[in-house]
C-alpha cells in the first residue's frame, strides 16, 4: 500500500515538473511573445522557416509544418486581442503551390501544432481529450503516442514533394480556401493589420518536379485572380518561387531539402523583403 502510495505521489510530482518544464522552455524560447511585436507571420513550414531568424522579441512566428489557412485563420483570431494593441503591425501570410488545395487539416498528426498555442475550447472536440492529456498529463500522453499503431514518420523530400503534386492536381476545397483567405484578409484589415501575401523561394530541384503547365494553370492564374480581386484591399504579393538569383546557392536551403529555407535563406529573404517594403512607403 505505502508502495503504491510512493507510486502516485511520484506520478502527480513528475507530471507537474514536465508540465513546468515545458511552460518555462516556451517562455525561454519567446514562442508565443506578443508584448512588442511589430509583425507576425503564418502559414506552414515554409513560413515557419522563412521568418526565423527574426527576433522574437519584435516578430511572432505563429507558422507550423503543414500549417492550413484554416488554422491561419484561427491562429490569427486566437492572437490578435493580444496583438492588435501594437501599432503598425504587418502580418506575413506564406502561400504555397498547395495553399489553395489543403484540406481543413493537413493530416491528423498535425493537430498536435496546436495544443501548445490554442485553449481547450478552441481545439476541434474531436482532439480535446487527447489534447487534455497533452496540456496535463505529459506522462500519459507519452504512453498514449507509444502506443498509437499509426505513428507519423519522418516523410522524406521526395515523398513529401510527390503529395505536394497530388493535391495541387486534384484541385480539391479551392473555393473554402478562398473563402477562409477573405475572412483572414477582412479580420486584418478590420484591426489595422497591413497583409503581406508571399511565396517563399524554392530551388530549380523542387520546381522541376511540378508541370509547368500544372503551376500556370492551378497556382499562377488563381492567385493572380485572387491579387486582382482583393486590389481594393491595397494587398501586396510578392513571388519568390522562381527567385534564382537571389537564391542560387545550396547554403541558402536545408540540407538535403529543395523547399525549405535555411537559417541563411531566412536572413536574406527578410532583407530583400524589408528593401522591397521601404520602397513602397
Amino acid at each position: 500500500m505505502i508502495i503504491i502510495k510512493i507510486i502516485i505521489i511520484y506520478f502527480f510530482i513528475r507530471n507537474f515538473y514536465l508540465v513546468l518544464k515545458r511552460k518555462l522552455r516556451l517562455q525561454k524560447k519567446k514562442k508565443y511573445n506578443t508584448k512588442n511585436i511589430s509583425s507576425f507571420n503564418i502559414g506552414s513550414s515554409h513560413s515557419e522557416l522563412a521568418f526565423k531568424s527574426l527576433n522574437p522579441d519584435l516578430h511572432l512566428n505563429l507558422a507550423h509544418p503543414s500549417q492550413t489557412l484554416y488554422y491561419d485563420y484561427i491562429l490569427l483570431k486566437k492572437f490578435k486581442n493580444k496583438i492588435v494593441k501594437n501599432q503598425n503591425l504587418t502580418c506575413f501570410l506564406t502561400i504555397s503551390y498547395f495553399t489553395f488545395y489543403a484540406p481543413k487539416l493537413w493530416q491528423k498528426e498535425n493537430i498536435k501544432n496546436y495544443y501548445e498555442c490554442l485553449g481547450m475550447r478552441e481545439i476541434e472536440r474531436e482532439y480535446r481529450i487527447e489534447a487534455f492529456f497533452y496540456k496535463y498529463f505529459p506522462i500519459l500522453y507519452k504512453v498514449y503516442e507509444k502506443m498509437k499503431k499509426n505513428i507519423n514518420k519522418e516523410i522524406d523530400v521526395e515523398k513529401r514533394i510527390k503529395k505536394h503534386i497530388v493535391i495541387l492536381k486534384e484541385q480539391k476545397n479551392l473555393d473554402f480556401n478562398i473563402a477562409i483567405l477573405e475572412k483572414i484578409i477582412l479580420l486584418c484589415r478590420e484591426n489595422n493589420i497591413k497583409l503581406i501575401l508571399l511565396t517563399t523561394p524554392f530551388q530549380k530541384e523542387y520546381n522541376s518536379q511540378f508541370d509547368e503547365k500544372l503551376l500556370e494553370e492551378n497556382f499562377y492564374k488563381i492567385i493572380s485572380k485572387i491579387i486582382k480581386n482583393m486590389k481594393k484591399y491595397e494587398i501586396d504579393y510578392f513571388d519568390f518561387s522562381k527567385d534564382y538569383i537571389n537564391f542560387n546557392e545550396k547554403k541558402y536551403f536545408e540540407n538535403y531539402d529543395f523547399d525549405h529555407l535555411s537559417l541563411e535563406g531566412s536572413k536574406k529573404i527578410i532583407k530583400i523583403l524589408n528593401k522591397k517594403l521601404d520602397q513602397k512607403i
